[in-house]
């Protein structure tokens, strides 16, 4: 994770995912899959792109979404505040699809429509949107 900005109010952060190929064929030994058999290249990655996500935000802010700071735990106790941004979401049912989603969850929902052309908008949009949630 990039920290773009980090101050006692605001932290912004950004994923940097670094996908190792040979690591995501590779099996512990002596599981289905393992050695060097005709499928161990074969993978479902490109089907599940969508979990990267949060192994990443698992991984790195573990800790915190358990509710554990070694170095503050007055701060890991407390509640926060927190907007996250996702740029390109893809929602074929528009905004009500999105808030259908994230709403009974709790979350404040904002979506934007991504322009086919921002040059000429009467081209229309995408089934894109910038999602604050």
């Amino acid at each position: 994770m990039f920290s773009a900005e980090a101050s006692e109010e605001r932290c912004t952060t950004a994923p940097s995912p670094e996908l190792v190929p040979v690591g995501l064929v590779r099996r512990k030994p002596g599981t289905e899959g393992s050695g060097s058999g005709p499928r161990q290249d074969v993978n479902d990655r490109s089907d599940v792109a969508s979990s990267f996500p949060g192994v990443a935000i698992a991984a790195v802010y573990g800790s915190a979404l358990a509710g554990r700071s070694r170095e503050r735990p007055g701060v890991a106790e407390a509640a926060l505040r927190l907007t996250t941004r996702l740029a390109a979401v893809p929602a074929r049912g528009g905004k009500a699809e999105l808030r259908r989603l994230f709403a009974p969850r709790g979350y404040a929902v904002s979506a934007e429509p991504h322009s086919l052309d921002p040059a000429i908008p009467a081209e229309g949009v995408t089934r894109f949107f910038t999602v604050e949630l």
